[in-house]
């Protein structure tokens, strides 16, 4: 018993949770977002960090249907 009061418990193997590693599977990784635009303002050091530039970043917001001078309209862009 736990201190709170709760009971911790340890299921037996064969009725735990499936794992992927058991069906041989690799997840991809999960990352955290990194915003790009915030308030229409472009964010160039995570840019950088994300090894993109400007012109790629023409292409997603047209890609969007956005242009470059529409960024007042973007609040958030990961």
């Amino acid at each position: 018993m736990e201190q709170t009061g709760e009971i911790s418990f340890i299921p037996n193997e064969d009725v735990r949770p499936l794992q992927p590693k058991d069906i041989h599977l690799q997840p991809t990784p999960t990352y955290i977002p990194i915003p790009i635009i915030i308030d229409g303002e472009i964010q160039t050091s995570n840019l950088s960090y994300l090894v993109k530039d400007h012109d790629w970043l023409i292409t997603q917001l047209t890609s969007y249907n956005l242009d470059i001078k529409e960024l007042d309209k973007v609040v958030l862009a990961t």
